[in-house]
């Protein structure tokens, strides 16, 4: 009705060119294997838990110590300063590294081309 046609919508018709029903029978078997499994092991936590009634749990000041969270410390230390390093990843060592081997490596050619006179 206006200046301008509108684009048609398109549709997606896909047509599956093959299909296994050996497949897909063994896929449901499976599924079904891993609910019952999991519904198994869900009853034994259950009767595990009911066993374990004596169980004393620790005091919360000793979750609190340092010790119990340096895994997690150390882990953000290191990602701290992978951050801090930059996106290369070469630390300052590294780099420094670098700078006296290329420096050794220009005065051992410049030695040798004032050796030989060339």
């Amino acid at each position: 009705m206006g200046f301008f046609s509108k684009p048609e919508i398109r549709q997606f018709n896909y047509t599956p060119r093959y299909w296994d029903p050996r497949k897909e029978e063994m896929e449901q078997r499976r599924a079904r294997i891993r609910k019952q499994l999991q519904e198994e092991r869900e009853r034994a936590a259950q009767k595990d838990d009911v066993d374990d009634m004596d169980f004393v749990p620790r005091s919360s000041a000793k979750t609190d110590d340092c010790e119990s969270n340096t895994p997690h410390r150390t882990t953000l230390q290191h990602g701290f300063l992978r951050e801090q390093r930059g996106k290369s990843g070469v630390s300052d060592e590294n780099k420094f590294t670098k700078v006296v081997l290329i420096s050794a490596a220009v005065l051992v050619v410049y030695l040798i081309l004032k050796f030989f006179g060339i």
